[in-house]
């Protein structure tokens, strides 16, 4: 209901709008002052109710769509929570993927359709996401470990897991392995966030990043980005059921909570390694910029050199580890150049399941 406190005034004040308007148009003799009062008063009218019959219609839309079952996967109640989990696939070890910022488990279609092939793949949307309903309180890596943990008992996933951590998912999976070391058989991270980046990062990245947050918030509560068709393919590589996610306002709070919560994650994950745990390191190519255009050549290609040592460091985090570094590919290795992750993915199942050493193989372009 709070996030549709603007649109219940903005109804409010249309309806007061109208009501003024008769009873001022009904006290008045002369044709030409109705006119003119009367076209004043359908301009006041027409900018309060269009933003908020746009609002609540793309709110209605958008709780029919979430309220129809999920293609995929199954509703769990977890901590007593609606939680939306898909697994296929048989074998192990199970292989259970972490979604970054804004992301949800259709993230992963292209590699957990491959990589079922070889052993069981689960996927989640995360709270706040998609199906699975919203939590309250801070959304830091502690809570999101604890979560995972809750849900992966609750659908009974046999463990030691490979754990899979895309961008803010790294350090959520990082945690994971922290707090339940038994649980994890291996770690794949894929141009994976790190501890207390925004210390070495451009600073302004996280101020452009609030900016996006609040500008969807507001695109999405007036029902904007429904009006312009974007509900059904927001942006390319976004499905259907992404695409309604990011037209909803309520997902601009948990992007908020994720954000705000970003310091407390780094802090919890800093020192966490993972002893001897396998590990692979997946990066993108520095010639595909994660920084926008807007922030210009020289302070992309800092951010990149920056990014990359960063990656490099990662693999420091357990004696048999491997990067890749996936040419042609931006940050969302998953979706840009799947199949090479499918193929470094299902080796390292292979080897695991072998129970063969990862030896250190440096850093390779793929």
């Amino acid at each position: 209901m709070q996030d549709y406190l603007v649109l219940l005034a903005l109804a409010a004040l249309s309806v007061a709008i109208a009501w003024a308007g008769l009873w001022r148009l009904g006290r008045l003799r002369q044709t030409w002052r109705r006119w003119a009062e009367g076209a004043g008063f359908l301009v006041l009218f027409l900018v309060a109710a269009v933003p908020t019959a746009a609002g609540f219609g793309n709110a209605a839309l958008s709780a029919h769509y979430f309220s129809a079952p999920p293609s995929s996967g199954r509703i769990l109640a977890v901590d007593g929570y609606r939680t939306h989990f898909f697994c296929i696939g048989k074998g192990s070890p199970t292989v259970v993927m972490e979604a970054g910022f804004g992301s949800d488990l259709d993230d992963w279609r292209l590699v957990q359709t491959a990589v079922s092939k070889v052993t069981t793949v689960c996927s989640y949307d995360r709270a706040g996401y998609g199906w699975s309903e919203a939590r309250g309180g801070i959304r830091d890596a502690d809570a999101v470990a604890k979560n995972l943990h809750a849900l992966l008992r609750a659908a009974k996933i046999a463990t030691p897991a490979v754990l899979v951590g895309h961008s803010m998912g790294g350090v959520y999976v990082r945690r994971y392995a922290a707090l339940y070391p038994k649980d994890v058989a291996g770690m794949v991270l894929v141009d994976a966030a790190t501890p207390l980046q925004e210390a070495r990062l451009d600073p302004a990245l996280n101020a452009f990043s609030e900016r996006q947050i609040a500008q969807l918030r507001w695109m999405s509560y007036f029902g904007v980005f429904r009006l312009m068709g974007m509900c059904n393919s927001f942006m390319p590589g976004l499905t259907r059921a992404e695409s309604e996610d990011m037209c909803r306002p309520a997902l601009a709070r948990t992007l908020k909570q994720e954000m705000s919560a970003f310091h407390a994650s780094g802090l919890e994950t800093v020192h966490d390694t993972l002893g001897d745990v396998p590990l692979l390191v997946l990066s993108h190519d520095n010639t595909k910029p994660i920084l926008p255009a807007s922030f210009g050549e020289e302070r992309a290609r800092r951010f990149e050199v920056l990014w990359d040592g960063m990656q490099e460091d990662l693999t420091r985090l357990s004696p048999q580890s491997r990067h890749v570094i996936v040419r042609g590919s931006g940050h969302n290795i998953q979706i840009e150049r799947p199949e090479v992750l499918n193929r470094e993915l299902m080796r390292f199942v292979e080897q695991i399941r072998r129970g063969e050493r990862i030896a250190p193989g440096g850093t390779t372009a793929e």
